[in-house]
């Protein structure tokens, strides 16, 4: 089974240019814990809220940062025909909680979450206990 259409497509998003203070802002006007960085439509970073609690214990102004300045450049992306288990072990890996998912040529197309994750799963637990649930009343 793939990511394919078990990801989110609506994507809070903000490019890598754009002030550190901006994408804070970004960040509650949208109620969101992240933002996805771009840069030609396509993931450079991800930034957190944990990101922001950093700077702010450092003793570092959001005022005075830059995007580029905070983000780990080194984002996981998920390819959207990548299997489930493939990402989630790539995310498992990477120690994050949340992937942008990309198309074939690297644009951003959704992100993955490990939210998602746990009801892609328990769904699948569902259909394989109705399968034993129903096997299990035709042998009595």
């Amino acid at each position: 089974m793939s990511i394919g259409k078990h990801f989110t497509c609506e994507v809070v998003t903000i490019d890598k240019n754009e002030a550190l203070k901006a994408a804070a802002q970004l960040m509650f006007e949208k109620n969101t814990g992240s933002v996805i960085v771009v840069e030609d439509q396509k993931p450079v970073g991800v930034l957190t809220d944990r990101d922001l609690a950093r700077c702010y214990l450092e003793g570092e102004s959001i005022d005075d940062l830059s995007l580029d300045q905070v983000i780990d450049t080194d984002v996981l992306k998920v390819g959207s025909k990548e299997g489930i288990q493939d990402a989630l072990e790539a995310m498992a890996e990477k120690g994050v909680r949340r992937a942008p998912v990309v198309d074939e040529q690297g644009k951003l197309v959704g992100i993955v979450t490990t939210d998602d994750m746990v009801k892609i799963l328990a769904e699948e637990f569902n259909k394989l206990s109705e399968i034993v649930h129903q096997q299990s009343a035709t042998t009595h």
